[in-house]
């Protein structure tokens, strides 16, 4: 790629919004301001929809390699919520429901999407996947046998890697789960939801209060069970009717 003189490359997107910027503008006030309250301690500032709702590199690949599109995840992501944005102001502007097909596959994807990308979703992905790596990992470090096995099974080299060398790393390497792997737990969470969004009761709430605010969280989708009973042995067996908010 050639860069005219005087001009530099862009600068890859450091900031990751787990919430779009395209959502979150239509919850500022007259003067484009969001109104942040930081349920912790209780906190109140304003805000911008570009510097609110983000982690640094939440969707930064791990294997890069040279000349690889660090915004790879992210510009997948800019794709989609472009097709998602005028579903969205076309729901605010009828106040109801979509009709279409399409659009409402679109809005069903937004729901489902936005529930799996955020940061508590990448620990949930995480942490079956980070342990069950741990005890795997202690395993293999504590039985030459069980080892040198994995070793010739999976084709590993013996002699650049034996036994003894990686007693001498024992316990140095802590297993930590990459974005592909949150990725790809995240598009199997979403196909599993897709299943069943479409069969839940939708309702789009208006206020008729002029200048009456809405609020959202950087969660905006709850999945709820309207069936909490907690210890009864039949609750496996037995189907419980399931509620959704999109806000």
């Amino acid at each position: 790629m050639e860069v005219s003189p005087g001009r530099r490359p862009k600068k890859p997107t450091r900031r990751h919004h787990y919430t779009p910027v395209l959502y979150l503008r239509n919850f500022t006030d007259a003067n484009g301001a969001l109104h942040v309250v930081n349920r912790s301690n209780g906190h109140r500032r304003e805000s911008s929809p570009e510097a609110i709702g983000f982690e640094k590199d939440l969707y930064w690949p791990d294997g890069l390699r040279a000349g690889e599109d660090p915004e790879t995840y992210e510009n997948q992501f800019r794709e989609f919520e472009g097709k998602a944005a005028p579903v969205i102001q076309r729901i605010i502007g009828t106040r109801a429901m979509p009709t279409d097909d399409e659009e409402l596959g679109i809005l069903y994807n937004l729901i489902a999407f936005q529930f799996v990308r955020t940061p508590s979703a990448r620990r949930l992905v995480a942490g079956p996947r980070e342990q069950s790596a741990r005890i795997v990992i202690d395993l293999l470090e504590n039985d030459r046998n069980l080892y040198e096995s994995e070793m010739r099974r999976s084709g590993g080299d013996l002699n650049e890697f034996p036994f003894d060398r990686i007693q001498r790393t024992k316990g140095m390497y802590e297993p930590r789960l990459t974005t592909e792997g949150f990725i790809e737990g995240a598009m199997a969470m979403i196909n599993a939801m897709l299943k069943y969004l479409h069969k839940r009761t939708w309702t789009v709430l208006v206020s008729e209060r002029p200048g009456e605010s809405f609020v959202v969280s950087d969660h905006p989708v709850v999945l709820e069970w309207s069936d909490r009973a907690a210890g009864d042995a039949r609750r496996d067996t037995r189907t419980s009717t399931r509620n959704s908010r999109f806000l």
